[in-house]
């Protein structure tokens, strides 16, 4: 299921209400839109020559399409098929698809099998897939990342009005460069801002009238939903990043408080606890059973 129906609440991993709701929260949503083709870990893009060898022939016939487009980015260069390895000297962004639809890995270095599992999902099913490559460019830090939201934050706010092409484009750049949300709380507080903001001008995510019925997780496509699938990527690199046991608690304070509206959508609303300082622990079965067919 690949249409995003899942609302983050404590993160694409979910959010919900009291620092331990919205944590137990946020691992459910975590599962749910993994299985949805949310994600995790690797988001969209980057690049700049091989940076590696690749090896491997893959099933059927590799991609044409030029990742970089889905996002107005240039750089990638083919690098390998499906059922190959690549073996990569310097960091390195990974786009794994075909047919404009591609999945990602970030600063990837060493030996990489080029497969569905190593990418968390197969973005189309049925067909060979290729990889393209972009090396990671000296000195990224939270510059480029803070450059994309600020764009979308001036969007947002009608300082500036961006195009279809230029949301993804941003969201590419954000996607890319996602890794530096947790850098310093400074960044954190302006990620965390964005998602204020779109939910001022245009609702939240999964509730407001435009997406209730959700909308294709296909980053590039332009079909109405760019500014939408922006945040929602935003947020789920969010979730990826932040919530983790170590810099959950350097940023403790700041996450603790903060509640993901797209919680009330999906796990639902829940109850505040009698006693917020007691600990409830939970199995969660998050396997995803192989399907076959079209995504949605």
């Amino acid at each position: 299921m690949n249409t995003l129906h899942a609302a983050l609440g404590g993160g694409i991993q979910a959010y919900a209400v009291k620092p331990l709701l919205k944590i137990a929260s946020l691992f459910v949503l975590s599962a749910y839109l993994a299985s949805c083709g949310g994600g995790s870990g690797g988001s969209s893009g980057l690049g700049g020559g091989l940076p590696g060898t690749g090896t491997g022939a893959g099933a059927g016939t590799g991609a044409t399409t030029d990742p970089a487009a889905l996002f107005g980015l240039a750089g990638f260069s083919p690098c390998g098929q499906e059922g190959g390895t690549i073996d990569l000297k310097v960091k390195t962004h990974l786009a794994y698809g075909a047919s404009g639809a591609f999945v990602y890995l970030f600063n990837q270095l060493g030996t990489v099998k080029l497969d569905s599992a190593t990418f968390g999902s197969d973005p189309i099913f049925g067909t060979g897939k290729s990889v393209y490559c972009k090396v990671v460019a000296d000195g990224t830090d939270a510059t480029v990342f803070l450059a994309a939201t600020s764009k979308i934050k001036q969007h947002l706010s009608g300082t500036i009005t961006l195009t279809a092409a230029e949301i993804n484009e941003q969201a590419g750049l954000m996607a890319s460069s996602m890794f530096t949300v947790i850098d310093s709380e400074a960044v954190l507080i302006d990620a965390l801002a964005i998602l204020d903001l779109y939910e001022k001008k245009e609702g939240i995510l999964f509730i407001a009238a435009k997406t209730k019925g959700g909308f294709q997780n296909r980053p590039g496509s332009v079909d109405g939903f760019e500014l939408a699938r922006a945040v929602f990527a935003l947020q789920q690199g969010i979730f990826d990043h932040a919530f983790t046991p170590t810099t959950f608690v350097k940023y403790k304070q700041l996450l603790a408080a903060k509640k993901f509206n797209t919680s009330d959508f999906y796990p639902g609303k829940v109850k505040v606890p009698a006693d917020a300082t007691k600990t409830y622990t939970a199995k969660i079965n998050a396997s995803m059973p192989q399907y076959v067919g079209i995504r949605t």
